[in-house]
């Protein structure tokens, strides 16, 4: 048995560095590959990196925005300066309550919002948070708690990219530095504060494949009642919102009902405004999830007048 374990040892200290060494090799060669499980995509899409950057440097804020990219297409600082409001959005691809928790660790002190507006998307919370786990690597500055969340996955992509990012970290050899505002293959345009709007593309509705159902695995909703006890914690209050969607991304009346037993206790107000916008969904979207630009700013129009006649705004 000695004789074993002794073996297993000697393995594990040759094979463990000359695997993570592969790792660096190959993330050199190609860093994202769609056929191998290194996935790392510094400066990619949803304009994180830039995000990130700009909150290292900014605060406190009135608003902080969380949640997906229906909080980052979805709530424009613009509007929101407009009506006084002082806003930042923390919102990235794919973002579930796991990566959520994340960076409002981080960013909570320098940000110090007075009013937290999280973006509920449902399915954000039925997923195990890997899309949304890789971005966050790949472009975020890296800490031990990072660091952490991507090995308790157990998902060989996560893992993997945390290895080549905690590489590039450690040697100061990220391949990009910074990313370009405007995105042409995109159409995205990264605007102050954590936005991006998009320009004027064809409609492509990306319906559902299957039935939307709610059930989020234990991890997700833990982070999201965590989440709501640090929030609460600091008397900040926090509202719960699903933005507008497409009818085809929208659920049946009683599947809504069970969302507002779940949510609604844990926040000042939940609002689920998913079929808030009425019309052709041509012009209102552009895909099945995502408004375009004017439907963003009628949207947080009829927000903002919502909040005030329910007395949830900040004092300014």
């Amino acid at each position: 048995m000695r004789s074993y374990l002794t073996d297993l040892v000697r393995f594990a200290l040759f094979a463990v560095p000359v695997y993570i060494a592969f790792i660096i090799v190959m993330g050199a060669i190609s860093p994202f590959s769609e056929h191998r499980n290194i996935k790392y995509a510094r400066g990619g899409y949803g304009h994180l990196l830039t995000r990130l950057q700009e909150a290292d440097t900014t605060g406190p804020v009135d608003i902080l925005f969380l949640g997906s990219s229906h909080a980052y297409r979805g709530f424009d600082p613009r509007v929101f300066s407009a009506a006084g409001f002082r806003t930042f959005n923390l919102g990235s691809s794919s973002q579930s309550p796991i990566q959520t928790r994340w960076l409002l660790e981080r960013y909570l002190d320098r940000l110090a919002p007075k009013l937290v507006i999280m973006d509920v998307f449902p399915t954000t919370f039925t997923t195990e948070g890997i899309e949304s786990m890789l971005n966050v690597l790949s472009n975020a500055p890296l800490d031990g708690a990072l660091l952490r969340m991507a090995l308790r996955t157990a998902n060989a992509d996560a893992c993997n990219t945390a290895i080549l990012a905690l590489w590039h970290e450690l040697t100061n050899t990220h391949p990009v530095a910074n990313e370009p505002t405007w995105q042409p293959s995109e159409q995205d345009r990264y605007i102050p504060g954590g936005y991006v709007e998009k320009g004027d593309i064809p409609f492509t509705p990306k319906k559902t494949t299957s039935k939307l159902t709610w059930d989020p695995p234990q991890a997700q909703w833990s982070a999201f009642l965590h989440i709501k006890e640090k929030l609460h914690a600091r008397h900040i209050p926090v509202i719960l919102v699903q933005t507008p969607v497409t009818r085809g991304w929208q659920y049946s009346p009683e599947e809504r009902a069970e969302l507002k037993q779940r949510f609604e206790p844990h926040a000042n107000a939940y609002l689920d405004l998913s079929d808030a916008l009425k019309g052709d969904e041509a012009l209102l979207f552009y895909d099945g999830h995502h408004m375009r630009q004017a439907s963003v700013v009628r949207f947080n129009t009829m927000f903002l007048d919502s909040l005030a006649a329910r007395n949830l705004l900040p004092t300014r």
